[in-house]
């Protein structure tokens, strides 16, 4: 059997990436664990403040929002995606209209900004 280069990076091939992440529980996975790591955060004004830098098909952002929604429903949330792929920004743009209608005090930014100008 054929061994990988020790150059490869699992990553860096969208197609079995995008089988993994589909296939298994990942997704819901990573949103569960944003959600723990920000639960003993207190919220600071003027709005709860996430920036997702590739955030892929959108379903973990979607579940991370949820979560905020259900401990911070009085907080608004400034959200900025950072997402390279059309077809991505397709998949979470579908997502989205569920969110901004549980919380309409979101204000949702879609880039495709160089990861330094976003974050500035």
């Amino acid at each position: 059997m054929a061994r990988a280069s020790p150059d490869f990076r699992f990553y860096d091939n969208r197609q079995k990436y995008l089988m993994f992440v589909n296939t298994t529980s990942e997704k819901r996975l990573i949103a569960d664990r944003a959600l723990r790591e920000m639960a003993d955060t207190q919220p600071q004004p003027p709005a709860i403040r996430l920036l997702d830098a590739g955030a892929g098909d959108g379903t973990a952002l979607a579940r991370m929002l949820r979560g905020l929604h259900r401990r911070h429903a009085w907080a608004p949330f400034y959200v900025v995606i950072k997402e390279i792929s059309m077809e991505n920004v397709r998949l979470i743009l579908e997502k989205m209209p569920d969110r901004l209608q549980e919380h309409p005090a979101t204000v949702l930014v879609l880039t495709n900004l160089k990861y330094a100008e976003a974050c500035a």
